[in-house]
């Protein structure tokens, strides 16, 4: 909580927020604003909340590192683009990694 409250000012010394530029938005725009805030923000920490009902919450929270993984790989499967031996590399060792403390926390 400190940390948001304390970044408050900062976000809008950086990204000053105008009401301009919101009426200036297209229905699409808005719509993708609706979307993130209730499926993306909403919904995924629903799940995370029930996810951690069943987890350890240090195994549920390491889902969380493959997420950038996950994005770009629908990214690139989406938009055709292919994806570089360095992100493939980098998906494995994060998945190895969560895997070996999920089983490691698992024998504990």
């Amino acid at each position: 909580m400190v940390g948001c409250l304390a970044s408050i000012p900062l976000f809008l010394w950086l990204e000053p927020l105008r009401l301009t530029t919101l009426h200036r938005l297209d229905r699409v725009a808005d719509l993708g604003i609706l979307e993130l805030a209730f499926i993306v923000y909403g919904v995924a920490m629903l799940l995370f909340y029930y996810v951690l009902k069943r987890l350890d919450v240090a195994q549920a929270t390491l889902g969380n590192y493959m997420l950038p993984f996950f994005h770009r790989l629908a990214g690139c499967v989406r938009s055709k683009e292919s994806i570089t031996r360095v992100m493939w590399i980098g998906g494995v060792i994060v998945l190895v990694s969560t895997l070996l403390v999920t089983v490691s926390q698992k024998e504990s």
